[in-house]
């Protein structure tokens, strides 16, 4: 029998730390590293459609340069309404946090696309704790694609944080990615921006993006929902 966890244990404060690769927000290791001050700490409400939401799915995003990318080390839980996040800055995550830089929430529910909050934040100068309220509503808001996976050499071993991911369209880069250091998610998260926008990036058909990781070209391993291995030399 494979070594494991007792989820029936009364104290669950630490489950998941064993086979948990990277260290989690709000650890010892994860504050000691080098850009931890330059995090950006939210706090406050979200309602969809008119009430309080409970779920695991709220996500943060940052737009800058014609990109969105997620910012999201690890998406809180969210009880009657109430949540605490931390968002990536770029000297953790390529294309994140910088001041001024235009920051909002994405919600996913059921498994669909992203849906947009109507309101936005501005990252500021300096790392802080930022009070921020987000409203959802199925009935009026904007859809954003997205997908993910994982990252692999030839030799089939994990690539480490700070790979980078971008996905191309032609010659158009609709999104990039990078993965963390932090936290518990170990590959990469592409989102894209609104085809009214960008409408080279319409990615309605996956089959003709492009990737590349580092620099270099990507090969698709495997293609499952929103899921995409990559591998690279």
């Amino acid at each position: 029998k494979p070594p494991s966890e007792d989820v029936l244990a009364d104290d669950l404060t630490s489950l998941g730390e064993t086979f948990t690769v990277m260290p989690r927000i709000g650890s010892r290791e994860a504050e000691s590293m080098p850009h931890a001050r330059e995090r950006l700490r939210l706090t406050g409400q979200v309602t969809l459609d008119g009430r309080p939401y409970t779920g695991v799915q709220l996500f943060v995003v940052i737009s800058s340069d014609g990109l969105v990318t997620d910012c999201t080390y690890d998406p809180p839980l969210v009880l009657d309404g109430s949540y605490q996040m931390t968002a990536a800055p770029s000297s953790e995550l390529v294309g994140c946090g910088d001041e001024g830089a235009v920051g909002f929430f994405a919600l996913q529910l059921g498994g669909g696309p992203l849906i947009r909050s109507k309101e936005s934040f501005v990252w500021p100068r300096a790392a802080a704790d930022l009070p921020f309220d987000a409203t959802f509503d199925t009935r009026s808001t904007t859809n954003m694609p997205f997908f993910g996976g994982d990252v692999f050499d030839l030799d089939g071993r994990r690539k480490g944080p700070g790979t980078l991911v971008e996905a191309y369209a032609g010659d158009a880069l609709c999104g990039r990615s990078s993965i963390p250091a932090v936290g518990a998610r170990q590959g990469y998260t592409l989102l894209f921006p609104d085809s009214a926008d960008r409408p080279e990036c319409n990615v309605g058909d996956l089959a003709r993006l492009d990737f590349k990781v580092n620099g270099r070209p990507g090969l698709r391993l495997l293609e499952l929902g929103r899921g995409i291995d990559l591998a690279t030399p």
